[in-house]
């Protein structure tokens, strides 16, 4: 199901999974920065959302959800040339269309040249939903670490 609500001239769509939770999110949306140089960018996006939910068939049958949200969505990157960035996204997405419900995501990788070709990185996500459907899980998280030998030409 596509459906996409435009706020002011800008908008964007983008696929998101939460978990147990696939989902198609369709956001229109406005961006502020608040800061945005050489080494740092801080952004904020706010507007709606509409979310179609289509669970997959599992041991308790849900079928599927729509609902309206707002959305405030916060992106942090923060680097030093090609030596190391740091890139932190929340999203937070109380719905409308059912009073009381709140999804929040996040999303954390971090990554430093180490020598040479060789670099390290490391990257956190989590998903949280305060009212999932009956029989589901209301979060999801992981974490995953990784060595990364650069070759060839750039």
């Amino acid at each position: 199901m596509e459906q996409l609500l435009l706020l002011g001239h800008r908008y964007f769509s983008t696929k998101l999974s939460a978990g147990n939770h696939p989902a198609d999110h369709n956001w229109g949306w406005t961006r502020t920065y608040f800061k945005n140089n050489k080494h740092t960018k801080l952004s904020v996006l706010r507007g709606l959302a509409w979310q179609g939910t289509h669970y997959q068939p599992s041991l308790v049958p849900v079928g599927a959800q729509n609902l309206a949200a707002a959305a405030i969505v916060t992106n942090i990157n923060l680097f030093r040339f090609s030596k190391t960035n740091l890139s932190v996204t929340a999203t937070f997405l109380p719905a409308l269309s059912d009073p009381g419900r709140v999804y929040f995501n996040t999303n954390a990788t971090y990554y430093i040249k180490l020598i040479g070709n060789l670099s390290w990185n490391a990257s956190f996500y989590g998903n949280w939903d305060n009212r999932p459907p009956a029989g589901l899980s209301g979060s999801d998280y992981g974490s995953s670490s990784g060595l990364a030998w650069t070759f060839g030409l750039k």
